[in-house]
């Protein structure tokens, strides 16, 4: 197997320890690019939705970012090595299950009691392989060279139950980056069906409607805010272009390193198509052409929320 090489830096990789940064909240909200983005600066390597990796991998059909199918994936085969039970069928049936009988929205107060230590031991199993599978995510990002693991799951109770499972004991340090966009944004974002690339050529994600992204848009946040520590910092999707993501990773201790190392793109859950070797954002302002009608339905439900995230002109064209 090879390793990828790097080149020296004002920074010696790995001398703070391996850390591992988390993009907690909205999805459409850039995280593919920015995980991609931040490993690219920060000698980091992108590993996608991690709560999917069990899907993805039971599957099959999925092709990782480096454009390698999943399971011939150096770095995913690494990571079987070290937990060949990512592959099992009992345990990944079991993984996939537990987040569609959990994750959706419909189950929010279910977050709540989980949030709360009310549902006794019933996700200790669930909690128990998400913390063998980061363990081997950090043992092979170390092995390939790699300073910084980034993971977009974004879902707010995952990222909960990863929390509380010990799970980020693998790092050196554990960080999380809130993650928000314009609930018109989303809203429009919802309703095109999303593309990803498979073995057997791109298929499409199911659609969303105008009305059911409000209460979606909002557990999401809500919840976001509830499982992160109160001084995480909240990166705007519309500030992308600006890279304001820089100074906020400069905050929480993280410098640029000048690292040549191949092949740091592992999603399998992201549009692979899309990472490859872009450094630019260009922002998606389709919600422009949204009807009046949806635009302020949505701004008129939401317009508390917004303002907590710096929309202020809810009823205005931007």
């Amino acid at each position: 197997m090879d390793t990828p090489r790097s080149e020296p830096s004002c920074e010696q990789p790995g001398a703070r320890g391996l850390e591992i940064v988390s993009l907690v909240g909205m999805v459409r909200s850039g995280s593919t690019y920015l995980e991609g983005r931040l490993a690219d600066l920060y000698g980091g390597v992108a590993v996608g939705e991690v709560i999917g990796a069990w899907g993805a991998l039971r599957r099959g059909d999925r092709l990782c970012a480096c454009m390698k199918p999943a399971l011939e994936c150096p770095f995913w085969q690494a990571v079987m090595d070290r937990y060949p039970q990512l592959c099992d069928r009992e345990i990944g049936d079991f993984m996939i299950q537990t987040n569609r009988s959990t994750m959706p929205i419909r189950n929010y107060r279910k977050w709540n009691s989980i949030i709360n230590d009310e549902s006794g031991c019933a996700l200790n199993r669930y909690q128990h392989e998400i913390s063998r599978l980061y363990r081997a995510i950090a043992e092979t990002s170390s092995e390939f060279g790699f300073s910084l693991v980034v993971d977009s799951s974004k879902h707010p109770l995952f990222y909960h139950l990863t929390r509380t499972s010990g799970a980020f004991q693998a790092f050196a340090n554990s960080h999380a980056l809130r993650l928000v966009r314009d609930p018109r944004g989303v809203a429009k974002s919802l309703e095109t069906p999303k593309e990803y690339a498979s073995v057997s050529g791109v298929k499409r994600m199911k659609s969303s409607t105008a009305l059911r992204s409000i209460p979606y848009w909002l557990a999401m946040n809500i919840t976001s805010d509830r499982v992160v520590d109160d001084n995480t910092p909240y990166l705007r999707y519309e500030d992308l272009p600006k890279e304001r993501y820089r100074k906020l990773m400069s905050d929480l201790g993280h410098n640029v390193v000048s690292l040549s190392v191949s092949s740091n793109r592992h999603q399998l859950i992201a549009n692979p198509v899309r990472q490859q070797g872009r450094t630019t954002f260009k922002l998606d302002k389709r919600w422009l052409s949204m009807p009046p009608t949806k635009r302020l339905l949505v701004s008129a439900v939401l317009f508390p929320w917004m303002r907590r995230y710096g929309y202020q002109t809810p009823f205005a064209r931007k």
